[in-house]
C-alpha cells in the first residue's frame, strides 16, 4: 500500500515537472516570440513613427518577466536611431486587467541613441499624440520604475553647431506624483561651435515636483576639478542653487587649450 502511494506521488511529481518544463519551453519558443512581436512592435511603430524590429521577444514564467532582445529603431532612410541589447519588463501579479498592464520595472540594457534635434522633437511629438489619443482598443501601460544600464548617446543640433555624446550612462527614474531620478554618466563630451571641447563625468539625484525641480545633488567632474550643486529650480524659472567648486589649474589649461 505504502509502495503504491509512493509510486503515485512520484508519478504526479514527474508529471508536474514535465508540464512546467513544457510550459517554459513553449513560452520561450518561436511561436510565442512571433505572437508577441505582432502585438508589441506595431504599437511601438505607431507611437514613434519609426520602423521597429526585435530579434526575439519571450515570456519567462519563473520569475515572471517579458524580455525583448536585439531591439532596433530606424528612421525613414534606414538609419539606426536606437538600439537596445535587452529590454526586460517585470509585470505585477495583476498585470492585465481592465485593459491595463502594470509593470514594476522596465530595464534597458546597453541602449544606444543617435539622433538630431529635428528627429528628437518629431518622436516626442508623436509619442505625446499617441498617449493622448483615446482608443478603447489601446492597452494602457503603467510603469513604476524605468532603469537604464550602461547606455550611450549621440545628439546633433545643427542650429547651434552642437554635438553631444555620452557613454556609461546608468540610472533609474521612479515614476509617480513626485518622480525621482538617480543617474550617473562616465563620460559626457560636448562640442559646441565657438566653445572648447568639454569632457565631464556626472552624478545626479533629482526630484521632479509640480512646482519645480528639487536638486538633491549634482556633481560634475572634469579632469582634476569638481563642481557640486544643490537647491531648487521652480516652474516659473526661478532658482535657489548653491554650488561648491574645487578647481585645479591643470583642468583650466586643458579646457581652454592653454
Amino acid at each position: 500500500m505504502e509502495k503504491s502511494k509512493r509510486i503515485k506521488r512520484i508519478a504526479y511529481l514527474s508529471t508536474g515537472v514535465l508540464l512546467i518544463g513544457i510550459i517554459i519551453f513553449v513560452s520561450r519558443g518561436p511561436h510565442i516570440s512571433n505572437a508577441l512581436k505582432k502585438i508589441i512592435l506595431p504599437e511601438l511603430e505607431n507611437m514613434t513613427g519609426r520602423k521597429v524590429i526585435a530579434q526575439s521577444i519571450y515570456l519567462n514564467l519563473f520569475p515572471l518577466f517579458i524580455e525583448a532582445k536585439g531591439v532596433k529603431l530606424f528612421d525613414d532612410e534606414g538609419n539606426r536611431v536606437l538600439t537596445v541589447d535587452r529590454i526586460k519588463g517585470y509585470p505585477k501579479l495583476s498585470a492585465i486587467r481592465r485593459k491595463k498592464i502594470a509593470l514594476k520595472r522596465i530595464v534597458l540594457k546597453e541602449p544606444e541613441l543617435w539622433t538630431d534635434r529635428e528627429q528628437a522633437d518629431d518622436v516626442i511629438k508623436r509619442v505625446k499624440e499617441y498617449l493622448s489619443k483615446e482608443d478603447p482598443r489601446k492597452m494602457k501601460v503603467v510603469v513604476d520604475v524605468i532603469e537604464v544600464r550602461d547606455g550611450g548617446f549621440g545628439f546633433y543640433d545643427p542650429a547651434d553647431g552642437a554635438v553631444l555624446r555620452g557613454k556609461g550612462l546608468s540610472g533609474e527614474i521612479l515614476l509617480g506624483e513626485t518622480a525621482r531620478m538617480k543617474a550617473s554618466i562616465k563620460e559626457f563630451i560636448s562640442n559646441i561651435r565657438d566653445f572648447p571641447e568639454l569632457k565631464v563625468g556626472a552624478d545626479a539625484v533629482l526630484f521632479f515636483r509640480k512646482d519645480g525641480i528639487d536638486i538633491k545633488n549634482v556633481t560634475l567632474r572634469a579632469y582634476d576639478s569638481e563642481l557640486k550643486a544643490g537647491g531648487f529650480y521652480s516652474a516659473e524659472g526661478k532658482g535657489d542653487i548653491k554650488t561648491a567648486i574645487e578647481l585645479s589649474a591643470d583642468s583650466v589649461k586643458k579646457v581652454f587649450g592653454l
